[in-house]
Formats: C-alpha cells, structure tokens, sequence
C-alpha cells in the first residue's frame, strides 16, 4: 500500500512538472479577440528556440488561479477589446498572479493593458499627422483592468501619420541601453510616470527621426521600454515589436545575434526574474 502511495505521489509530480509552462501568450484566436496573431505565430517558435516552453492560452485560463505558468505574454493589436474579455475578475488574477512573484509582458497594445491610464489618439487633424493637437487623444481611464503601472501609456507617437489611430508598420529609432539602433514600431505608447514603479529601469527611449518639426517632438526622449517590479513579480513592457524586422520592406521575423534577439532574451529573461 505504502509502496502504490509513493508511486502515485511520484506518477502526480511527473505530470505535475511537465504541466508547468514558462510563458503563456494570450490569443484566443478569434476575429473579435484584440490579439495581433501574427506576433503570437512569430513569439511561440522564438520562444521555444531559445530553451523555454509555450503555451496559447484564451480568456478561460486567466478567470481562475494559480496559473499553470510562470509569465504571460499580452502580444500587439488593439487593447480595447481585451478589455472586455478578459473582464474585472481576469485583470484582478493577473495582478495578483504577478505581485506573488510572477511575470508579465506587454508588447504594444500589452503595454497599454498593463496601465491604467491611456491616451489614445483617434485621429490626426493635420496633414499627414505630422502634428498632433491635444484635441485628438481620447483619455481611458481603466480603473479595472491590470493596473500594473499607474502611469499613462500615450500613444500612437506625436511625429507618425496614422489612420483611424494605427500607424504603418516601421523601423523606427531608438536609444536602447544608451545606444542607437532602431526597432519594429506599429502604434505603441510612451510611459508617463504619474506614479514612479518599484524597481524602475528604462531601457529604451524613443528617438525622433530627422527633420521632425519642433511642434511634434512630444515623445522624443520618452521612455519606450521598462522594467519594474510589482509585489514579488517583474514586469516589462515593450512599445516596439521586437519580435519582427523589415528587411527589404518585408516584414521578417528576428533571427538569432540580431539586436532584436537579444532584446527579447533580455526581456524573457528578466519578466521570469533572472
């Protein structure tokens, strides 16, 4: 009898250990879902190239804890929608999923999730959006949602024309860990700290490409990705892609030794506490 017991106990950590997960990126996979699937289809292989395990996880996974994984990825695409699925009690989870020592990951319209104040531009009343009045951005005030950073994550950036609030996909210029480069923009925020995160690191900020006029320099020097901490947990939150590149005006997905690579060791690293 003792000896069936231990066997069990063992056959349950067996199934228990290959049940855990690294990372689970959200995407229910729907048309009405607010995830940029592409990113999802792009983040998945990546991630298991670089040693850690994957999940795709929908709205069911996040209404109940604990969470069969150590960090969650909230890919690009558009935050409102997520808003509505994911609902009071999911955010509620992932909060307290990071504070007890977790991980979170927002790229773009995940960064946007993870705050609690946006200002979101719905359009651009100059030609070509080279300049952006104030009138334009609409405030969201989401006192339910995530609230991981208590900021505000303002965006699309001042200098970008866009239509109907996105901008096109671009390499756009960034001074990341102090030095120049340029990364994958589709629409992303800068952070404004109302409320200065535990453990804050700043890790990128925005650059505004020449000739930019002087009345749409709002972003230039903003802070673009951060890290910080949130209870026991680290979170980090990208304005850029980096899981992608344009080469030759075609979207590509980032190989291995490219900047973009590491970026995303870094980031993968870091929201898992290493």
């Amino acid at each position: 009898m003792i000896q069936l017991l231990s066997l069990t106990a063992l056959l349950f950590q067996s199934w228990a250990w290959s049940a855990h997960t690294d990372f689970a990126i959200y995407d229910p996979i729907d048309h009405k879902d607010g995830v940029w699937s592409a990113e999802t289809r792009a983040l998945e292989p990546t991630l298991k190239k670089m040693g850690y395990t994957v999940k795709i996880i929908g709205d069911s996974e996040l209404l109940s804890l604990p969470y069969s994984f150590d960090a969650l990825i909230q890919p690009g695409g558009y935050g409102t929608e997520r808003v509505k699925r994911i609902g009071e009690l999911g955010f509620k989870n992932i909060r307290k999923f990071v504070k007890s020592g977790h991980g979170y990951v927002g790229f773009c319209a995940g960064s946007y999730l993870a705050t609690q104040n946006w200002d979101w531009a719905q359009e651009s009343t100059r030609q070509g959006g080279k300049l952006t009045d104030p009138d334009d951005y609409t405030e969201y005030r989401n006192p339910s949602i995530a609230s991981l950073f208590l900021g505000w994550a303002v965006g699309p950036f001042a200098w970008h024309p866009w239509n109907g609030g996105t901008t096109p996909p671009s390499m756009e210029p960034v001074k990341l860990f102090g030095k120049q480069s340029e990364l994958f923009y589709y629409g992303g925020p800068y952070f404004d700290f109302s409320e200065k995160p535990e453990g804050l690191e700043v890790w990128a900020r925005a650059i505004a490409p020449k000739g930019t006029p002087s009345y749409a320099l709002e972003a230039d020097g903003q802070p673009t990705i951060v890290k910080f901490n949130l209870g026991d947990g680290d979170v980090v939150l990208s304005s850029y892609h980096p899981v992608f590149t344009i080469k030759n005006g075609k979207r590509e997905v980032s190989t291995p030794n490219s900047t973009e690579w590491k970026l995303l060791l870094k980031i993968f690293s870091k929201s898992l506490g290493k």
